[in-house]
């Protein structure tokens, strides 16, 4: 991993910008329509292979830090990646309640426009983990004069149909609409709490035979392979780039079914999902994929929905996707290989 080098600013640079003889990062901040001050991460290839950047969007209760590693592996083999925010990260959460509408309405419409401009590229390569899949989807579909902008997709881990989902998060759907329906609108589940206790606690809680332990945390295993834990990244993801979730955001995340609402899809699209996971499932995802024509469709074996992010295998993936872009325009052709594997 690169060196960090001394913070620039005080309230500007929360994380230290790094940099290495590969590529260097930049924080940009940006203002919504709405006036929500926001922010990105750009990583800066020394060697730019790829004219496009990818630009990413990261899940629910994550920061944009969340999408280093593999913006990281991305910007070191000469493909720019920005990660962008959403509301409701650090200084953004705002004083009313935020959800789904917020970010396809105003967040995402100006990170896109910012990261255009700083890239200086007209045509991007957008990027989705989790919810962000989701984002995208829905942006493109209500937006069509929009479309032409992405030359392709990048798809991982989307819970494109959360009634297929485990049966815990329909149990949560449904307390969260108690809540709602008590004018808990300004409830935010303390997620920070949880997964900071959780990592200080996780040694414990592996070795505990206790079952009040287990029911406990027992949510951790739905979000990503347990038997993962003891990587070294996602101790840091837990302790540093987890944000509470507001109760507008939970619920609409947890009623998401897309349902045929690719059918604007017409370039090439890489869709990726663990086989441990139980959020965004491996049948779900290749039903949703099997709809698109110009859809390559990757299993990981062992991978959570969560751990997926840091596994080496899964950046090598998007990796290998975003350079046989290039050859396929060379060679005209606007699809790739419709593939379902382990890998």
């Amino acid at each position: 991993m690169p060196d960090y080098k001394q913070p620039v600013g005080l309230e500007n640079y929360i994380r230290q910008v790094r940099a290495n003889s590969h590529y260097h990062v930049e924080r940009k901040d940006y203002t919504t329509a709405d006036g929500m001050q926001l922010y990105l991460l750009r990583y800066v290839p020394k060697d730019k292979t790829v004219k496009e950047p990818v630009v990413g969007l990261h899940g629910i209760g994550q920061k944009v830090e969340s999408l280093d590693t593999i913006a990281a592996e991305l910007a070191t083999n000469g493909i720019e990646f920005i990660s962008i925010e959403v509301r409701g990260r650090e200084k953004s959460a705002s004083k009313k309640p935020w959800g789904i509408e917020d970010y396809l309405t105003y967040d995402l419409p100006a990170g896109i426009d910012e990261a255009k401009k700083i890239s200086k590229s007209e045509k991007i390569i957008p990027f989705g983990f989790s919810m962000g899949s989701y984002l995208w989807d829905e942006y493109y579909r209500r937006n069509p004069d929009k479309r032409d902008e992405a030359k392709a997709f990048v798809a991982l881990s989307f819970p494109y149909d959360m009634s297929q989902t485990h049966h815990l998060l329909t149990q949560l759907y449904i307390a969260y609409n108690a809540l709602h329906a008590l004018h808990a609108h300004k409830f935010t589940i303390p997620t920070k709490r949880y997964a900071r206790l959780y990592a200080r606690l996780e040694g414990i809680i592996s070795t505990a035979d206790g079952l009040l332990m287990h029911m406990l945390f027992r949510f951790v295993n739905i979000i990503y392979n347990h038997e993962n834990i003891k990587n070294g990244h996602l101790k840091k993801e837990l302790r540093h780039n987890v944000v509470d979730i507001s109760l507008q955001e939970a619920r609409d995340l947890l009623s998401i079914k897309v349902g045929d609402l690719i059918n604007y899809i017409k370039v090439p699209v890489f869709f990726m999902t663990g086989t441990e996971d139980r959020i965004a499932p491996v049948a779900s995802m290749q039903e949703y994929m099997g709809k698109i024509k110009t859809a390559e469709f990757v299993s990981l074996e062992n991978a959570g929905h969560l751990d997926i992010l840091y596994d080496p295998r899964t950046s090598s993936r998007i990796i290998d996707f975003i350079k046989r872009l290039g050859q396929k325009t060379r060679c005209k052709s606007s699809s790739l290989p419709k593939t379902s594997e382990l890998y």
